[in-house]
């Protein structure tokens, strides 16, 4: 049932009743039928509603005139006005048939060919008569516009905005009055294929602040035959999002006693050559290229490139930027200036390019040898002692990690999610070791470290701690590296903090989703003829809310229990109680837990570091059985005791059983051995 609400009545609009005669005539909804009509993914549903639509129910509120007083101008007025309540007020979860679930299935499975899809419906056609018979009435097809511009062709989908809207109302449903949203974008490059520049796509992706999401595609535009490496970014191709966003801002969402308005200009998530072409501003590679201060670079010869000094100089503002108070800084005027978008403040320095391939990466090469500072280069005992700690600690990498640390010598093949295992997780175990890098070094990399740690945790306090460990890492690094160590990306971290101000942890806005969605889309390539085209239907049937709805119903929430087992650890005060044994549980962070395996049982609770032994439910209420660690000692004091930042030396555990309630805030830490002990941290970033 769809249902309109203004001050003056209430229209009840039912369409699943035998055709019939109504007071108001059928004639007064045509614009409202209209409108509808311009959403593809509706057409279909309008069609089968318009055959049944038969009833218009009238209630009279106590304050307000009778509905027949209304005239028909009145009516369409009303309904015009109110079109966004009236499209996005029924009820944004149905129940999931088998069609949803094989969509969602084909989509996901992008090697599978489609001729093998079309033969799995077909073979399920006795058992399923519903299902179509081929892949292509599977799925809704893509009725796409493609503009072309010289070398470059662009494309919008326009259904990104009713899946977005139907994810905010999923995501808010159970709050009321007036909620205020944000959205993430992010603007990067892919090369389509791996031997050939020919082919280069440039997808905008949408997500939302605070929101733990799947990205939703806007647009896409691709460059053909084209070797400039610069992204070919104009205000035509912004266009359409702008104009999308402005609709956002004037139009907020209604359902029952739901607002849902669109706050604030987007925050823009990019690495640094989107965002020097998006802001029309130097490159990385520039003397003034520093997008928060106005120091000026140098160009160091050892290092062959540009390298700025570890201090901050007068700070740059979004009004400074408007007016150009530092012409050097600007190569010309950015589209997002006329929207309003804060051009300092709204574009994020994303840790992931910044921290993890900048900053880690570089210090490894240093040690690795591949730069001019040979004296930084790690001994060959050192690289080898380096390497096989690696390959000690593979067996206690959690599964929240998608990838396993490769070798030293393999460090040009390092992804980023292994560089962000290294830095706040394995590389404080690895490090340690006296035979692989000296004591003044361990303690550069801690500053940095923890520093991350602390920026990517959330609630954390001291935020001037963090930037006196970021200025001194930086400092010190000029002694211990020579000043051609402080490129771009180093310079940078003295302004991260600034985003934490400004956001809150930078894990909040980062690219790390997005380049998992790359990667999707990446994937759905199957030949070199029409790219854009096939990576353009693919994103527009994920944007399909027929696919949000599998995922929202599909997913786990917080503790759930699954993987029963037979048997387990019965204590004492549940001996005469029904009691349920699992395998696994889900924390409300997202992190599984698995009491059979060694790298997936380890968890604190407050002061409480335990391995679980098993996983219990008893009357509908789950607990861990753990046994606690004797002996929880800090690991290091300097820059600070590393209790205080989810670090901790462990060993010997306890023979008595003690119980969690799966309720309590409870975190998954990853334990590596280290000499006699075990050496556990919380696990903080996303999974």
């Amino acid at each position: 049932m769809t249902e309109v609400t203004s001050s003056a009545f209430h229209i009840h609009i039912t369409l699943n009743m035998p055709r019939s005669r109504t007071r108001v005539q059928r004639s007064h909804y045509k614009p409202f039928m209209e409108l509808c009509r311009k959403q593809k993914w509706e057409r279909k549903r309008l069609k089968q509603a318009h055959s049944s639509f038969n009833e218009v129910r009238c209630m009279e509120s106590s304050d307000t005139e009778d509905i027949e007083s209304l005239d028909t101008e009145d009516i369409e007025s009303l309904v015009t006005k109110e079109h966004t309540s009236l499209m996005y007020s029924a009820p944004v979860f149905k129940p999931l048939v088998a069609t949803d679930i094989i969509s969602n299935w084909a989509l996901k499975e992008v090697n599978v060919p489609k001729s093998s899809v079309s033969r799995l419906l077909k073979a399920l056609q006795p058992v399923l008569p519903d299902l179509p018979l081929s892949y292509k009435s599977l799925l809704p097809k893509p009725n796409l516009h493609f503009m072309q511009m010289g070398d470059v062709k662009y494309v919008h989908l326009h259904n990104w905005m009713s899946s977005l809207k139907k994810l905010l109302l999923y995501s808010y449903r159970d709050m009321q009055g007036t909620v205020k949203y944000n959205l993430i974008i992010n603007i990067d490059g892919l090369l389509l294929f791996k031997h050939s520049p020919d082919f280069k796509i440039y997808p905008i992706l949408i997500s939302v602040y605070k929101l733990r999401m799947r990205p939703i595609c806007a647009g896409i535009y691709c460059t053909e035959k084209s070797k400039n490496r610069e992204m070919p970014v104009s205000e035509v191709f912004l266009l359409d999002l702008l104009n999308d966003l402005k609709d956002l801002r004037c139009n907020n969402i209604f359902q029952g006693h739901l607002c849902l308005k669109f706050c604030g200009n987007g925050i823009f998530v990019c690495d640094a050559p989107a965002r020097s072409c998006l802001k029309q501003i130097k490159s990385h590679s520039g003397y003034n290229s520093c997008e928060r201060c106005q120091v000026k670079g140098f160009y160091d010869h050892l290092s062959k490139h540009v390298c700025f000094e570890p201090v901050v100089r007068q700070k740059r503002s979004d009004e400074n930027f408007v007016v150009k108070s530092h012409p050097e800084h600007h190569k010309g005027t950015s589209a997002l200036t006329e929207f309003g978008v804060n051009m300092v403040t709204g574009f994020v320095l994303d840790y992931m390019h910044l921290s993890c391939l900048g900053v880690m990466k570089r210090l490894m090469s240093y040690w690795k040898g591949v730069t001019r500072l040979y004296q930084a280069k790690l001994p060959a005992a050192a690289s080898a002692k380096f390497n096989e700690t690696i390959q000690t600690l593979k067996p206690y990498i959690p599964k929240e990690f998608n990838r396993k640390m490769r070798t030293l010598s393999e460090l040009s093949y390092w992804k980023a999610s292994e560089l962000r295992m290294f830095l706040l997780y394995a590389g404080i175990v690895i490090l340690r070791y006296r035979s692989v890098l000296p004591k003044s070094k361990y303690k550069h990399f801690l500053n940095f470290s923890v520093a991350m740690r602390f920026l990517i945790s959330t609630g954390t306090d001291d935020v001037e701690a963090c930037t006196r460990m970021l200025v001194d890492f930086c400092s010190q690094a000029c002694t211990l590296y020579g000043k051609g160590f402080v490129s771009y990306n180093v310079h940078s971290l003295l302004h991260l903090s600034e985003d934490y101000n400004l956001y809150g942890s930078v894990e909040l806005v980062n690219c790390f989703p997005f380049e998992s969605y790359l990667g999707i889309l990446k994937s759905c390539i199957h030949s070199g003829f029409k790219p854009l085209e096939q990576v353009a239907a693919h994103a527009f049937q994920e944007n399909e809310p027929i696919v949000y709805n599998v995922r929202l119903t599909g997913s786990k929430h917080t503790g759930d229990v699954f993987k029963c087992r037979d048997g387990g650890i019965i204590l004492d005060n549940y001996k005469d109680l029904n009691v349920q044994h699992f395998f696994k549980a889900k924390l409300h962070n997202g992190c599984e837990i698995d009491c059979s395996k060694v790298s997936e049982c380890t968890i604190r609770c407050d002061d409480l570091i335990a391995k679980v032994e098993d996983i219990v439910v008893v009357n509908e209420v789950s607990y861990f059985i753990v046994k606690p660690y004797r002996y929880v000692t800090n690991l290091f004091q300097s820059p600070m005791p590393s209790k205080s930042c989810g670090i901790f030396k462990i060993s010997q555990l306890a023979c008595a059983f003690d119980v969690v309630p799966l309720s309590n805030t409870v975190l998954k830490l990853f334990l590596m051995p280290f000499k006699q002990y075990f050496v556990a941290i919380d696990l903080i970033h996303n999974v």
